[in-house]
């Protein structure tokens, strides 16, 4: 009978109807994301039950079991099938090859599991792993609140249509049916036997037993929830978790995961963290974090608000944080380990630390030091940044207490900005003002903390020096006689969009807000301006320069090309295959050089196929590119690409070595670069790599119009190769390995 006999619901009979979902499955977000959709699945199981309208169905509910399980499958949503979002299962299998749960007894589960789907794509790649590992065991878990979608999972019996969606190297776990069963599949005994299923919603998580599991999927229903309902479900799921557990969720999903003991450890991938300790003692050095620690932090104070403070501001970054009350452990502490930064707690003017940290500056104790005080008043401050310990920033507690973020963040830029200077000895930074002493000034400023400077009264004469050197960050007064900051942040901009500018006045009433937001300047700095201050932003800006914080690679829209190119070296296999891990066969062509010793060119070819879903090619004759390949240079040659009216070809060749490299990065970029974007369109990137192949060949490509992408600092293993990109102003967009890996995933090939 169709769903137009029965009259519209009315305004209160839908509000009923979403009060009975919310009290049934813990939300009525799911009614509401499709209101049309689930309410006429609502008619239509009152005309399957001869029921005349809305309250007469109600009461037959409320008699009725079976009718009950039906409303549930039917106000549910049953969006699943095979190795749904391929990442995490890529994951999975990444971490099972590299020994993670190497003879270990699995317990996972599946959160929201539907009709079995899913519980199944794991136990299939568990199984293959189990087979290899007789120590190796499993059981996966699947939840649902809808009972008849747990009964056909139980069953295991699905279409033998779904046979394709699953890789064919699972497919002898697998059984065919034939005679009465011809057309259908389900799993081997096997698997079967390891994976049970339970009725429940995510809201009841906490009722599961209270054995812990190894990994648990959580995946596209938590955008169904409240954003108090989601984090309540998070926090018992991680509850669930074994220490060093996997929780992954959906791409599309976001969780509060500052608030619990977890981090990301890539995408929708997270790890829990180890437990933290109770509040620092006074007589023992804690470190706040354990895991991936790759910088360590000094802090030290006596004042809880303080701690309580820095715990809050620095948990979840990679720092291994030492907090100390007790001066005589310092020493001992600088000693054994490697301290990048020093965080002081003062609370005033004659505080003991103060004269602690004097004395170690005297002994040539050069680590950057950070000063907290819970004081505000600019005397304590200005103080403070007159001691001769050279601070390199002064924040107040309530200060951190509002941004959490502010504290990480300047503690990031010192020690990125440490790298940066190991890579390059010096920085290059222009001042432009029209008054001598102010220039005299910032000079001295700039130059004392180890970076190259160059003054400018004159900004017309700036903007010819710009035009053809490497800068850093220039820092523009507003009001000058020949022109207003304003006009040559603009002209800036123009030569040089990833260049930090820093707009310094000693006018109050000048709204500058406006460029900020629309990036004309990085910031803007009020006069009189403190040493500690200055210094601080210029730390800030050239780390945004060289972390994509000012050209994201989030401004980039286009997500179809002809070919991709990437250039790569030192760090550069590991990073290939965190990058390119998850492009499906859908992509582009990709070719790619890699600076690698020549015994090892057609090997290191094989372990990167060994990770990703694309076809690799070594190139030996001349090959016409396809989609959904990689292409790699043979043995001591170079690989280059052309374009002829069919397509795009790739050779390789052997021109002499370019900056002692065959196959070279600068070889490959030049040779596309002579075709332009209404031709060919094309991505190239840059990765991390010690020296300056790549660079020149990427500034062609970007002249031209192409879209061009460099590594960041933050996640180079040898910041070389894209600095070099990025400072001669070759690039479109500066991004960590992450979000290169994130947009290779949405690129497709052009039609």
């Amino acid at each position: 009978m169709p769903t137009s006999l029965l009259q519209p619901f009315s305004e209160n009979e839908q509000k009923e109807i979403f009060r009975l979902v919310e009290k049934i499955v813990g939300t009525e977000k799911i009614a509401q994301e499709k209101p049309h959709i689930f309410l006429n699945n609502v008619q239509r199981r009152i005309l399957k039950t001869n029921k005349k309208n809305l309250k007469e169905y109600l009461q037959y509910l409320k008699s009725d079991a079976k009718e009950h399980e039906k409303f549930i499958s039917a106000i549910t949503i049953h969006t699943t099938y095979w190795f749904r979002e391929p990442r995490h299962f890529h994951f999975m299998e990444h971490q099972l090859a590299c020994g993670r749960w190497k003879g270990k007894k699995l317990r996972v589960m599946s959160m929201g599991c539907s009709e079995g789907e899913e519980v199944y794509t794991l136990a299939l790649i568990l199984e293959s792993y189990r087979q290899t590992d007789n120590d190796f065991d499993y059981t996966v878990e699947g939840y649902d609140v809808d009972p008849i979608s747990v009964q056909k999972a139980a069953q295991a019996v699905y279409s033998e249509s779904n046979l394709q969606k699953i890789p064919k190297k699972y497919h002898h776990h697998i059984l065919v049916g034939s005679g009465k069963t011809k057309g259908l599949l389900t799993l081997s005994k096997d698997i079967r036997s390891r994976c049970k299923f339970y009725v429940k919603n995510a809201l009841q998580t906490h009722m599961i037993e209270n054995n812990k599991y190894n990994l648990i999927f959580c995946r596209n229903m938590l955008i169904y929830f409240t954003e108090n309902q989601v984090n309540r479900i998070i926090r018992d799921l991680v509850d669930k978790l074994h220490t060093e557990g996997v929780l992954c969720i959906g791409h599309s999903e976001n969780i509060p995961y500052d608030e619990v003991s977890i981090r990301r450890l890539e995408g929708s991938v997270y790890i829990k963290d180890k437990p933290k300790h109770s509040p620092v003692s006074r007589a023992t050095a804690v470190p706040l974090a354990h895991l991936s620690a790759t910088s360590s932090i000094l802090i030290i104070t006596d004042c809880e608000t303080t701690q309580r403070v820095i715990e809050s501001s620095l948990k979840l970054q990679r720092f291994q944080c030492f907090m100390i009350s007790d001066l005589e452990q310092a020493e001992n502490i600088i000693q054994k380990n490697k301290i990048e930064i020093i965080i002081l707690g003062m609370q005033n003017k004659e505080d003991y630390k103060s004269n602690w940290i004097r004395q170690q500056r005297g002994k040539g104790l050069h680590i950057p030091c950070l000063v907290l005080t819970k004081h505000t008043d600019l005397d304590i401050h200005r103080y403070i940044a007159k001691l001769e310990f050279n601070v390199q920033g002064i924040f107040s507690v309530s200060e951190l207490e509002k941004d959490t973020n502010t504290l990480s963040k300047k503690v990031e830029s010192l020690i990125l900005g440490k790298t940066l200077h190991k890579h390059k000895s010096r920085l290059d930074v222009i001042v432009v003002d029209d008054e001598i002493e102010i220039l005299h000034l910032f000079s001295e400023y700039v130059t004392s903390n180890d970076y190259n400077v160059k003054t400018f009264k004159n900004p017309c004469d700036a903007v010819e020096y710009i035009k053809d050197n490497r800068i850093h960050c220039v820092f523009i007064d507003y009001k000058m006689r020949e022109m207003l900051g304003t006009e040559l942040a603009k002209q800036i901009r123009q030569l040089k969009p990833n260049l930090p500018i820093i707009m310094v006045t000693g006018f109050t009433d000048i709204p500058l807000n406006n460029l900020e937001k629309e990036k004309v300047i990085y910031k803007c700095l009020k006069k009189p301006i403190e040493p500690e201050i200055f210094i601080s932003t210029l730390q800030e800006a050239t780390y945004a320069k060289f972390s994509g914080e000012i050209s994201s690679i989030h401004s980039i829209k286009q997500y179809n090309y002809d070919v991709i190119l990437i250039g790569s070296s030192t760090g550069g296999p590991k990073t290939l295959v965190d990058v390119l891990k998850y492009v499906t066969r859908d992509a582009p062509p990709i070719v790619v050089v890699q600076h690698i010793q020549e015994n090892f060119q057609v090997s290191f070819s094989k372990y990167l196929g060994s990770y990703i879903q694309l076809q690799t090619i070594v190139v030996e004759n001349r090959t016409d590119l396809q989609k959904g390949c990689i292409y790699f240079a043979p043995p001591d040659r170079h690989i280059g690409i052309e374009t002829n009216s069919t397509g795009i070809t790739a050779f390789s060749d052997m021109a002499p070595p370019i900056k002692s490299h065959r196959p070279s990065v600068d070889f490959l970029f030049k040779s596309a670069a002579t075709t332009p974007p209404k031709k060919r369109s094309i991505l190239a990137f840059i990765l991390t790599g010690m020296g300056d192949d790549g660079a020149e060949g990427m500034l062609q490509l970007y002249k031209q119009g192409h879209t061009t992408i460099a590594q960041g600092v933050q996640s180079s293993t040898v910041f070389g190769m894209p600095r070099v990109a990025i400072d001669i102003g070759a690039v479109s967009a500066v991004a960590n390995s992450q979000e290169i890996a994130d947009l290779l995933q949405k690129v497709k090939l052009k039609r």
